[in-house]
Protein backbone atom coordinates (compact mmCIF):
# COMPACT_ATOMS: atom_id res chain seq x y z
CA UNK A 1 0.00 0.00 0.00
CA UNK A 2 2.71 2.14 0.28
CA UNK A 3 4.63 1.50 -2.97
CA UNK A 4 4.12 4.73 -5.20
CA UNK A 5 4.17 2.52 -8.20
CA UNK A 6 1.10 0.80 -7.05
CA UNK A 7 -1.09 4.39 -6.98
CA UNK A 8 0.10 4.95 -10.54
CA UNK A 9 -2.73 2.41 -11.25
CA UNK A 10 -5.38 3.66 -9.79
CA UNK A 11 -7.37 1.28 -10.68
CA UNK A 12 -5.56 -1.31 -9.54
CA UNK A 13 -4.85 0.36 -5.88
CA UNK A 14 -8.87 0.71 -5.15
CA UNK A 15 -9.06 -2.66 -5.99
CA UNK A 16 -6.04 -4.07 -3.52
CA UNK A 17 -7.20 -1.42 -1.20
CA UNK A 18 -10.75 -3.15 -0.82
CA UNK A 19 -8.91 -6.18 -0.47
CA UNK A 20 -6.79 -4.76 2.67
CA UNK A 21 -9.71 -3.46 4.68
CA UNK A 22 -11.90 -6.38 3.83
CA UNK A 23 -9.03 -8.76 5.47
CA UNK A 24 -8.62 -6.22 8.07
CA UNK A 25 -12.15 -6.91 9.16
CA UNK A 26 -11.84 -10.13 8.98
CA UNK A 27 -8.68 -10.05 11.14
CA UNK A 28 -10.51 -7.90 13.46
CA UNK A 29 -13.23 -10.48 14.17
CA UNK A 30 -10.70 -12.67 14.53
CA UNK A 31 -8.64 -11.09 17.03
CA UNK A 32 -12.31 -10.50 18.91
CA UNK A 33 -13.04 -13.89 19.22
CA UNK A 34 -10.08 -14.75 20.64
CA UNK A 35 -9.53 -11.94 22.92
CA UNK A 36 -13.69 -13.19 24.20
CA UNK A 37 -12.76 -17.10 24.04
CA UNK A 38 -9.86 -15.89 26.79
CA UNK A 39 -12.16 -14.11 28.69
CA UNK A 40 -14.94 -16.79 28.58
CA UNK A 41 -12.25 -18.97 29.59
CA UNK A 42 -11.62 -17.01 32.84
CA UNK A 43 -14.44 -16.20 33.83
CA UNK A 44 -15.54 -20.04 33.68
CA UNK A 45 -12.60 -21.04 36.26
CA UNK A 46 -13.88 -17.73 38.24
CA UNK A 47 -17.92 -19.33 38.05
CA UNK A 48 -16.40 -23.31 38.63
CA UNK A 49 -14.52 -22.05 41.60
CA UNK A 50 -17.17 -20.24 43.02
CA UNK A 51 -19.97 -22.59 42.55
CA UNK A 52 -21.62 -18.87 40.74
CA UNK A 53 -24.71 -20.16 38.35
CA UNK A 54 -24.96 -16.57 37.11
CA UNK A 55 -21.09 -16.01 36.04
CA UNK A 56 -22.16 -19.58 34.32
CA UNK A 57 -25.16 -17.99 32.51
CA UNK A 58 -22.74 -15.20 31.73
CA UNK A 59 -20.38 -17.21 30.23
CA UNK A 60 -22.82 -19.00 27.99
CA UNK A 61 -23.96 -16.24 26.50
CA UNK A 62 -20.50 -14.73 25.63
CA UNK A 63 -19.79 -18.70 23.78
CA UNK A 64 -23.34 -17.95 21.97
CA UNK A 65 -22.31 -14.74 20.87
CA UNK A 66 -19.05 -16.08 19.57
CA UNK A 67 -19.99 -19.52 18.20
CA UNK A 68 -22.51 -16.58 15.84
CA UNK A 69 -19.48 -14.49 14.89
CA UNK A 70 -17.51 -17.66 14.10
CA UNK A 71 -21.02 -18.90 11.76
CA UNK A 72 -21.16 -15.88 10.36
CA UNK A 73 -17.11 -15.67 9.18
CA UNK A 74 -17.64 -19.44 7.74
CA UNK A 75 -20.96 -17.45 6.01
CA UNK A 76 -18.90 -14.90 4.10
CA UNK A 77 -15.83 -17.35 3.68
CA UNK A 78 -18.21 -19.97 1.49
CA UNK A 79 -19.58 -16.62 -0.66
CA UNK A 80 -16.57 -14.62 -1.10
CA UNK A 81 -16.57 -14.86 -4.42
CA UNK A 82 -16.95 -11.99 -6.97
CA UNK A 83 -20.37 -12.32 -8.25
CA UNK A 84 -21.64 -13.95 -4.88
CA UNK A 85 -23.25 -11.13 -3.50
CA UNK A 86 -25.72 -10.60 -6.71
CA UNK A 87 -29.00 -11.94 -7.24
CA UNK A 88 -29.78 -15.45 -8.40
CA UNK A 89 -33.36 -15.76 -10.85
CA UNK A 90 -34.42 -19.22 -11.48
CA UNK A 91 -37.17 -20.43 -14.44
CA UNK A 92 -38.56 -23.76 -14.17
CA UNK A 93 -40.35 -24.96 -17.41
CA UNK A 94 -41.97 -27.93 -17.76
CA UNK A 95 -40.92 -28.56 -21.16
CA UNK A 96 -41.90 -31.81 -23.14
CA UNK A 97 -43.29 -34.04 -21.34
CA UNK A 98 -47.18 -33.53 -20.93
CA UNK A 99 -49.15 -33.19 -17.43
CA UNK A 100 -46.27 -35.52 -15.86
CA UNK A 101 -43.65 -32.67 -17.03
CA UNK A 102 -45.57 -29.80 -15.81
CA UNK A 103 -46.49 -31.74 -12.44
CA UNK A 104 -42.70 -32.33 -11.79
CA UNK A 105 -41.95 -27.99 -12.78
CA UNK A 106 -44.59 -27.46 -10.11
CA UNK A 107 -43.46 -29.95 -7.15
CA UNK A 108 -39.32 -28.20 -8.26
CA UNK A 109 -40.99 -24.95 -7.99
CA UNK A 110 -42.38 -25.93 -4.23
CA UNK A 111 -39.46 -27.63 -3.35
CA UNK A 112 -37.40 -24.30 -3.68
CA UNK A 113 -39.87 -21.95 -1.86
CA UNK A 114 -40.10 -24.10 0.70
CA UNK A 115 -36.34 -24.36 0.96
CA UNK A 116 -35.56 -20.39 0.59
Amino acid sequence: MESPELWNDPERATKISKEKSQLDAIINTITGLETTLEDAAAMLELAVEADDEGLLSDVQQELNAAQAQVEDLEFKRMFNGEMDPNNCFVDIQSGSGGTEAQDWAEMLLRMYTRWC
